[in-house]
């Protein structure tokens, strides 16, 4: 399991760092089209914002992965150490459920708009749908894999 969750988390990692690049470079060839050429590709908005969208829910399951939510590390860390093994237990059903409601209701948006495409770009918008599913099939590994280590290493005491 843990292999295929590095696997799993360096592919996420490269996906989000390209889709962060092509961005970039759509946006700066949007500013650079609407200010020198006077005309901005209808394409372009769509493009970023899909990437944007992709981007930060890969980002958010690899958040899962690395325990770097911050609010709810800021809580668990806060509370008395009796309290915090059911808040750990808490927050890893929180993100199972989270994952398992992305699976299930992001397959059946992407289903259902299976034929649409954007106006701009002309792409899929079931593609566009499938981050949902995704990253919920990342954030439901990651959080089982985490707790999973993170019991093993509280009974190795």
């Amino acid at each position: 399991m843990r292999r295929l969750s590095a696997a799993i988390e360096t592919v996420g990692l490269a996906v989000a760092s390209l889709l962060l690049l092509a961005m970039t470079c759509v946006i700066g060839g949007q500013v650079f089209s609407r200010k020198v050429l006077g005309q901005t590709p209808a394409w372009s908005t769509e493009i970023a914002v899909h990437a944007m969208v992709w981007m930060g829910l890969i980002g958010a399951a690899l958040g899962v992965k690395s325990g770097s939510h911050i609010a709810v590390e800021l809580v668990e860390r806060r509370l008395p150490r009796r309290l915090r093994r059911a808040a750990a237990w808490i927050v890893t059903y929180g993100q199972v459920l989270t994952g398992i409601i992305l699976i299930v209701w992001g397959t059946l948006l992407s289903v259902s708009l299976s034929g649409a495409t954007t106006p701009g770009a002309k792409i899929p918008l079931s593609a566009v749908c499938l981050a949902l599913p995704i990253s919920g099939a990342m954030m439901l590994l990651f959080s089982v894999e985490r707790h999973l280590s993170r019991r093993h290493t509280n009974d190795d005491r």
